[in-house]
């Protein structure tokens, strides 16, 4: 009769948690890897890792001679059932990091936003194929829409 009971609840405990969706930062692990925003003279890399079960870690920079310079950090963390971009830029807002709320979330790319910021409101990636992907800043200053456009293509790996 024991071993029944114990059947009968690890059915029903692997049935459960076969049946839990995927987090939403599951469905944002295929943006790992390195990717390259060409704008001439300037070639910015966006490399970014995957950091346990609830963390995507991002590093963006461009390379100076044998100089990497670091424009950017961020985090894509998972905390409860929210999504969080959380981006810590060189030279911004005295070093903060500025956390932005997960609007949306796709297959084939994500949204986040937060309208209480100066300038971005809204950061966006969007996957276009397997290998590019376009990121979008933007946001109202001074009344106006304001956009910027970073096309990126993956690195591929050697």
């Amino acid at each position: 009769m024991k071993k029944s009971y114990c059947i009968v609840i690890s059915w029903v405990l692997l049935s459960v948690f076969a049946c839990q969706p995927d987090s939403q930062i599951q469905r944002a692990k295929w943006i790992v890897g390195t990717w390259i925003h060409e704008n001439p003279p300037r070639t910015i890399y966006e490399s970014w890792s995957w950091n346990g079960d609830q963390e995507l870690l991002a590093m963006s920079y461009r390379l100076e001679g044998k100089d990497t310079i670091l424009l950017e950090q961020v985090q894509l963390v998972q905390t409860n059932d929210s999504l969080y971009f959380r981006p810590t830029v060189e030279g911004q807002n005295e070093g903060a990091t500025i956390t932005f709320s997960l609007k949306s979330i796709s297959d084939q790319g994500w949204e986040f936003e937060n309208p209480e910021h100066d300038f971005p409101q809204l950061i966006a990636y969007k996957r276009i194929g397997k290998d590019s992907l376009v990121a979008t800043v933007s946001g109202i200053v001074e009344g106006e829409l304001r956009e910027r456009h970073f096309g990126m293509r993956r690195r591929l790996e050697e």
